[in-house]
């Protein structure tokens, strides 16, 4: 089960979903300094979009391969974008 977790910045909503899925899934503690750092590191400008930004920071802190699912074409191109040539990159997207 997950455990509800309040976000403590007004654009943590993405990191603290993720940070709750990662505590649900493997034990790990959520903090307020992982949210905050995920934020700010997902948010800087050496990322296209913060959307995108964040899932990476994400990845790359915690060592762990995400899926990403975008419900339309346009979204999906603009991640796949976004994310080519990071390690962790999407391999394809769903049609």
């Amino acid at each position: 089960m997950i455990k509800p977790y309040k976000q403590t910045l007004s654009n943590g909503c993405l990191p603290a979903s993720l940070l709750m899925l990662l505590q649900s899934a493997s034990g790990k503690k959520i903090s307020s300094t992982a949210e905050e750092k995920i934020c700010l590191r997902g948010s800087r400008r050496t990322h296209p979009f913060y959307v995108s930004g964040v899932p990476y920071e994400f990845s790359n802190q915690f060592r762990l391969g995400l899926t990403v699912f975008a419900d339309n074409k346009f979204f999906a191109a603009v991640l796949k974008k976004a994310l080519k040539g990071h390690k962790r990159s999407p391999s394809s997207t769903r049609k």
